[in-house]
């Protein structure tokens, strides 16, 4: 950023301030005070753009989405333009939130479903929507996804439904947090997406890879012959995909063998009674 053009920035944030600050509603119009805001949310989103500070990134956030509940009369302030500019804001938050050491997920995630909300541009939305991807995808696989992140990838799942990236993060968390709470329905949410179709090859291995470890940790967990069955196809399914050279190969045949002897019991149990 070129010298005058920051000293300009940091003048029109001062006086922004100021404004604001000496505002008296016995003497000045409503409208006065909201004009500051939008002055001083304005010039943060420029110093914003340029610096991508990330206390800049929330302020800015929290002036627009104060303007958006305000009366713009008089003034010749549009909602139009304040929510283009806000969406625009929400997005640099999430990329900003994303690269912060002290990162939030539940945060970004709140803010990609707000963004999904306003008519933002189907560019904007997965940009922001495949920095939520990458945050999670770098967490420690024993940290649960906050149920507001896999809210969030949900809605983006149905708003993109061609996006493997965000699908396959999707199944992941839902995986996760099966294994943590066995809930039947997360564990039905991902196996649909599992079995519909993907575009890249890598993808619908790297799915059936996931079902295998769902449908096992099912069976383990509950015992049911019916999962039982459920566990051995989707492992059958899995190794078809597989050669014998693959590193996982030796291991998924193995967790087969394991299944149908745990199989060949059962039925030689039920055989004697």
């Amino acid at each position: 950023m070129e010298t005058d053009d920051y000293e300009d920035l940091e003048e029109s944030i001062s006086l922004s301030v100021e404004a604001i600050l000496l505002f008296d509603p016995n003497i000045g119009h409503g409208s006065d005070v909201v004009e500051a805001f939008f002055f001083l949310a304005h010039s943060l989103f420029l110093r914003l753009h340029k610096l991508k500070q990330l206390g800049d990134s929330k302020h800015c956030v929290r002036y627009y989405r104060y303007l958006r509940d305000q009366s713009l009369e008089p003034s010749l302030i549009t909602r139009d333009h304040i929510t283009k500019v806000f969406t625009k804001a929400l997005a640099i938050q999430v990329q900003m939130e994303s690269i912060d050491p002290t990162r939030n997920i539940e945060e970004m995630a709140i803010l990609c479903r707000e963004l999904l909300s306003l008519d933002a541009s189907d560019g904007l939305l997965l940009s922001a929507a495949l920095t939520l991807v990458k945050a999670i995808n770098d967490e420690p696989p024993s940290r649960l996804p906050p149920d507001q992140a896999v809210e969030c990838l949900r809605e983006v799942n149905i708003r993109f439904p061609g996006s493997d990236e965000v699908s396959i993060t999707l199944i992941l968390s839902l995986h996760r947090r099966f294994i943590s709470t066995y809930s039947h329905a997360d564990y039905e949410d991902a196996m649909s997406i599992v079995d519909r179709s993907f575009a890249d090859p890598w993808s619908v291995r790297r799915a059936s890879f996931m079902a295998v470890g769902l449908a096992y940790s099912r069976f383990n967990f509950y015992g049911n012959p019916e999962y039982l069955e459920e566990a051995i196809c989707r492992i059958r399914v899995y190794l078809r995909m597989t050669s014998s050279e693959d590193l996982d190969h030796q291991e998924i045949t193995l967790m087969l063998e394991r299944l149908e002897k745990a199989r060949f019991n059962e039925f030689s149990v039920a055989g004697k009674l």
